[in-house]
């Protein structure tokens, strides 16, 4: 997907235009006015507001609340959180949940790709160029029951100037998997080192191998941010560094 407002006029992508856009954000929170500051709200452009309403348009997939991401996974590190997605009637995901039952399990990718991710769902890009890991399992969206795991495939990405967030956050998907026939389990236990020089640790895990994206279901997103705050009264410049070395802590120690 790509915002119409920014296409030339050969119907081409102008990715140097949206960038631009993208960069000139201003915070979310100077857009809202606020009884408690005299400054008025911040005005967009007009590309600006088309783009924000775009990114805001998830084509029937509506964001629910956000909550600590203590809530999804003890894996978590304070400061991360998740936002909750709401779906539509998905008939063949909801039948075949009926039939086989659910699990839950986890998918990392890189941050670029959660737009096209909330707004399309998970596809399978297996035999294609635009595989990224391999598809030792067969042909499928691959999903794995360990957090940790996919987090491991989720690369970070930077996020506009003006975020309160910091500079780089990442993303994990979080599903619910309908378990029809056709879908793979390989258990297998992957060898993981919280760092560079650190030992490896054994986690044992299923992947998920899914032939069929109408039998997986994106409920959430799990958002960790990695990085010095642009506002450092807004956020603990230490904060970035404390939660990479808990992270460190918890994949050494397996907590």
């Amino acid at each position: 997907p790509f915002p119409p407002t920014l296409l030339d006029g050969l119907e081409g992508r102008d990715f140097d235009a949206c960038s631009q856009c993208l960069l000139a954000l201003p915070s979310l929170e100077s857009l809202a006015p606020s009884s408690q500051s005299s400054t008025p709200p911040h005005l967009l452009s007009s590309q600006q507001g088309f783009l924000l309403r775009w990114l805001y348009d998830l084509k029937g997939v509506l964001v629910g609340g956000v909550k600590d991401a203590s809530v999804e996974t003890e894996h978590a590190c304070p400061g991360d959180f998740v936002i909750e997605l709401n779906h539509g009637n998905e008939p063949t995901f909801d039948a075949a949940a009926a039939a086989y039952g659910t699990v839950r399990a986890y998918h990392g990718s890189s941050l670029e790709n959660f737009h096209c991710i909330m707004r399309c769902g998970l596809k399978s890009f297996s035999g294609t160029k635009r595989m990224n890991t391999g598809d030792v399992y067969g042909e499928g969206v691959y999903l794995s029951s360990d957090f940790r795991l996919a987090r491991s495939f989720a690369s970070r990405g930077k996020v506009w100037p003006a975020s309160g967030l910091g500079t780089y956050i990442t993303c994990v998907a979080c599903c619910t998997i309908a378990l029809h026939p056709k879908i793979k389990r390989q258990k297998e236990t992957a060898k993981m080192a919280a760092g560079v020089g650190m030992p490896l640790n054994a986690i044992p895990h299923t992947y998920y191998v899914v032939p069929d994206p109408r039998y997986v279901r994106v409920e959430s997103l799990l958002v960790i941010p990695d990085g010095p705050a642009p506002h450092a009264s807004k956020r603990d410049p230490g904060a970035a560094a404390t939660g990479s070395a808990r992270r460190a802590r918890a994949a050494e120690t397996g907590d």
